[in-house]
């Protein structure tokens, strides 16, 4: 009865660290919307205004972060990278066997 007991024990402790990880999914899943939008708007931006008000900028001597066209470029191109990463990990989920 000692192995069933430990069996039962360790999947309660299984079962607790699950429902936390789906916390954390659910969590993530906000987070990945909330991105979503947040980089269309800075897409957005990078595409068809952040030139134009480069050029006046440059003029008038402001500087800030984001003047160089590579810093822009860079975090819209990482997001898109990591997401992919989350695509084919949930593939890989997806496409096991164990469910």
């Amino acid at each position: 009865m000692n192995e069933e007991r430990e069996r039962m024990d360790k999947a309660f402790k299984q079962n607790e660290i699950a429902k936390a990880d789906n916390d954390k999914l659910s969590e993530a899943l906000n987070l990945l919307k909330n991105a979503q939008t947040n980089i269309k708007e800075l897409s957005d931006y990078y595409f068809n205004q952040w030139f134009d008000d480069l050029e006046v900028l440059e003029k008038e001597g402001f500087s800030n972060g984001v003047m160089d066209q590579d810093t822009l470029y860079e975090t819209i191109q990482n997001q898109y990278i990591i997401v992919k990463k989350l695509l084919l990990e949930c593939a890989m989920y997806i496409n096991n066997d164990n469910f």
